[in-house]
């Protein structure tokens, strides 16, 4: 198994081919141009999205895996790479991003081989009963953890956003309240969806303010740094040996944690094969990589000379922003908007494991969907009331149940379903990842416990 490349695709669905032939009153068996796709889209500008962005389609799954993987957890990465030194920091996030998408690629050819769409029924397949059951309770609370991330974010941006434009009322500071607030009456009714498609426009919502937001750290880190760029990058810490560099993988880990994505996506993808479920990685991940290293890099070279090691900000939005900067009250709006489309995308999978343990292959009616997804929700509203930043349930996950589902079991599937069928580089890839992400994510919660608790310098 190697990683499969992406390659240039402008072939269109089958429905978009025919829409656009009819409009143009040519032949239906020709092929179409350049200009014949220009045509169509001057014309009907607004069938063409739809048809490009419509459930299942490349465009619509490659926004959905985006969305999945980009977390709350982009908004740690300055810290990481502050963590482990400017350019180790990059490294770690680039090998990171290397090994999610070997993971999710593993896991797309083991459920082509069997036949099956789900972690639990692989590893039923695969194991046996105690293995689903063990699948089905990891993915519930991976993904629930997932879901309280971004609800502990919620509950922290619009007092954030008062502050910046000034506002210092006690009320409208309340971080309880605006959680009960946008919890109950703005994500609850996105989770009802019964289909991660039904969310393609929040998911192309989240893309464009991840885009901004990744504009906003750079843009302002030549804005406040104006005149010394060069020497921040050039008087970076290369490398550090600190004990607290092992609290880096964990973020490391949690930030790409789009496997349990990848299947129901996969699943729903329109004329899907391998390669185009490949295409779609390569490209979503691609595009998070990216995004992942601008707000890294800039958000580190920002602010690290006003900061020691330890008292840099967990959260790259608490940096030294000066109040009233329009361009980074937009940013944490944007980063509002990622926590509000990503958090019904990470409790889709949780719930549908929980379906699977309670109904098993039976339909679920629309009460008992509505029910779930109620106390579901109550239940990590109130959690997240009771923590108070995202790096402590970042660390928690990224370093106990994030490996094993999405590094570990993913390699530990395609080691099963290919014994004596694969070649010795891959099996070593398999255990060289699942031994990295189960030694490291410890390491580093270990070393997250002590810290926390006073007992590093």
């Amino acid at each position: 198994m190697s990683i499969v490349l992406d390659e240039d695709n402008t072939e269109d669905s089958s429905e978009l081919r025919v829409s656009i032939l009819e409009e143009l009153g040519t032949k239906k068996h020709r092929a179409i141009t350049r200009t014949d796709r220009l045509i169509y889209i001057l014309k009907k500008p607004a069938n063409f999205l739809r048809e490009k962005f419509s459930p299942g389609s490349m465009k619509s799954s490659i926004f959905n895996i985006l969305a999945s993987t980009m977390g709350a957890g982009i908004l740690l990465l300055p810290y990481a790479v502050n963590l482990a030194g400017f350019y180790f920091g990059i490294i770690l996030i680039i090998i990171g991003m290397m090994c999610s998408l070997i993971a999710s690629q593993l896991l797309i050819i083991v459920a082509e081989n069997l036949g099956l769409d789900t972690y639990n029924m692989i590893g039923e397949r695969l194991f046996g009963t105690k293995m689903k059951v063990f699948t089905e309770i990891s993915l519930i609370i991976s993904n629930y953890g997932a879901a309280v991330t971004f609800l502990v974010l919620l509950k922290s941006l619009v007092p954030l956003i008062l502050k910046r434009i000034g506002t210092d009322n006690d009320v409208l500071q309340s971080e309880y309240l605006w959680g009960c607030i946008i919890t109950l009456f703005i994500v609850f009714p996105l989770c009802l969806f019964k289909q991660m498609t039904s969310l393609k426009y929040t998911s192309t919502i989240c893309f464009f303010s991840l885009v901004y937001l990744c504009f906003a750290i750079t843009f302002t880190f030549f804005s406040m740094r104006f005149g010394s760029c060069g020497e921040r990058i050039s008087e970076a810490t290369e490398m550090k040996t600190s004990w607290t560099v092992f609290e880096v993988f964990p973020i490391i880990i949690f930030a790409f944690t789009s496997q349990p994505y990848a299947l129901p996506i996969y699943e729903e993808l329109q004329r899907k094969t391998t390669t185009r479920g490949f295409k779609v990685l390569n490209r979503s991940l691609g595009m998070a990589l990216g995004l992942y290293l601008l707000i890294g890099i800039f958000g580190y070279l920002t602010f690290y000379k006003e900061y020691s090691t330890l008292d840099f900000p967990d959260e790259i939005l608490n940096g030294d922003y000066e109040n009233g900067n329009v361009v980074m009250i937009l940013a944490t709006c944007a980063t509002l908007a990622i926590a509000l489309t990503g958090c019904p995308l990470s409790f889709y999978p949780c719930r549908q494991a929980i379906f699977s343990f309670v109904w098993g292959e039976k339909p679920v009616s629309s009460k008992n969907h509505m029910f779930i997804t109620a106390i579901m929700l109550l239940s990590a509203m109130g959690i997240s009331l009771a923590i108070p930043n995202i790096r402590v349930i970042v660390t928690v996950l990224g370093s106990t149940l994030s490996p094993i589902v999405c590094f570990i079991l993913p390699c530990w599937f395609y080691i099963k379903t290919f014994r004596g069928k694969t070649g010795k580089m891959t099996l070593v890839l398999c255990w060289a990842i699942m031994a990295l992400a189960s030694i490291f994510g410890l390491i580093g919660l270990v070393v997250f416990c002590v810290e926390t608790a006073g007992g590093i310098n």
